[in-house]
């Protein structure tokens, strides 16, 4: 039982004291890939469709919803075939930076295209004009961000404009890695509603006033689903950075998802993880599970991704007051009890106890549970009269 005299309520709050980034790669066994089919009545690995949040079926994000003619780029997303690829839990601790993933992903090459190549994906958002940590996304949730590759798609080059009227030309964006030393200068990705604007200038209606439409330079864009050359809204198409893949931050699972890279994946060329046996031939769909590789494309590995790991500490803070008339008694047997009750109790107004001094502090729960102590360096005088403040901080 806590006893009152010797206990106080406090407010304590939990903060963010400190965030570390480390740079960390995994590459061979630890970078397994497995073929998910969502128009497969055998293979289970279709659920992972909705696990993810991906559309089940085509009919599920159709061209003509609203999701899909707001966002287009996420039609692209909306394909029979998946490739998943998770980081293994002891890779990462909280969370990815969404900003700093680079993954070399091996691909069929070579004239015959027999050969084991690669292409190297790089991650980015879709909600600022430098790529975030991660976004929010109305179709797949929290903590995502999207994979673009030069070998696919180049970034967006034309104009945007945003909802003051304001443009801003996209030119110089050439690659999605314009600095392989510094991830932070990857232009972050150009969404359909970024081009299509509204100019305020000229009244809230007035659309596309500045035109920013067919203003990319790209050309022969590679979709993963074909749409109409008119879509959307009788616009022509290739007027947003289209994706070919995504990452979800916080549950470490990387997703391939554009045709150009799942139909040319070398599954043949990869290993069994657990029983590195080699498959041959052309395996089944229910055997493309868990694949890794371990070959070598011009002196580098093949399949391997870097990122930067991002360990966030809490701490729970916790200020402790003790005010004039309050701890100022003990229960030491050190301390002279007696002599505490005679100046207490006289009269003439004059209180001269002896001081008590600190030695810790604990904290307890509203069950009465003692769940910390702080230990003082050297004992603190607390007596009748005077303030001690104790500003507790406890890791968690």
């Amino acid at each position: 039982m806590i006893d009152p005299r010797f206990t106080k309520a406090v407010n304590n709050s939990i903060v963010v004291q400190a965030e570390e980034n480390t740079l960390k790669a995994i590459f061979d066994s630890d970078v397994t890939y497995t073929l998910c089919d969502r128009s497969s009545v055998t293979d289970k690995k279709g659920h992972y469709f909705v696990s993810f949040n991906l559309p089940s079926t085509q009919s599920d994000l159709n061209t003509g919803s609203t999701l899909s003619l707001i966002y287009p780029e996420l039609q692209q997303l909306n394909v029979d075939q998946i490739i998943i690829c998770p980081i293994p839990s002891s890779k990462y601790s909280e969370m990815i930076d969404g900003r700093s993933i680079t993954w070399k992903v091996p691909q069929l090459g070579g004239s015959s295209q027999t050969t084991m190549s690669s292409i190297t994906l790089y991650s980015s958002t879709y909600s600022s004009n430098k790529p975030l940590k991660g976004e929010s996304n109305p179709l797949l949730g929290d903590n995502i961000v999207f994979l673009f590759s030069d070998s696919i798609n180049k970034p967006y080059s034309g104009y945007t404009t945003d909802e003051m009227g304001i443009r801003t030309n996209h030119q110089s964006n050439t690659t999605w890695e314009p600095d392989s030393t510094n991830f932070l200068r990857r232009p972050s990705a150009v969404s359909y509603k970024e081009v299509e604007g509204n100019d305020y200038r000229y009244g809230i209606s007035n659309q596309l006033t500045t035109a920013s439409y067919n203003t990319d330079q790209r050309t022969n864009a590679k979709y993963a689903v074909s749409v109409p050359s008119n879509y959307p809204n009788n616009r022509a198409g290739y007027n947003y950075d289209i994706p070919v893949g995504f990452v979800v931050l916080d549950k470490g699972f990387m997703v391939i998802t554009h045709s150009a890279i799942t139909q040319n994946f070398p599954w043949t060329s990869g290993f069994t993880y657990g029983s590195n046996t080699a498959l041959t031939g052309s395996p089944a769909l229910s055997a493309k599970t868990n694949i890794y590789f371990t070959g070598t494309s011009s002196g580098n590995k093949s399949s391997y991704v870097s990122y930067y790991d991002i360990n966030t500490s809490f701490k729970s803070t916790a200020v402790c007051l003790a005010l004039p008339r309050e701890f100022y008694i003990s229960n030491n047997s050190t301390w002279n009890r007696e002599k505490a009750l005679t100046d207490l109790n006289s009269q003439t107004g004059v209180v001269s106890l002896d001081p008590v001094y600190v030695t810790e502090v604990g904290l307890f729960n509203a069950l009465g549970e003692l769940v910390a102590i702080g230990k003082l360096s050297e004992p603190v005088e607390k007596n009748y009269i005077n303030v001690l403040t104790f500003n507790i901080d406890i890791e968690m």
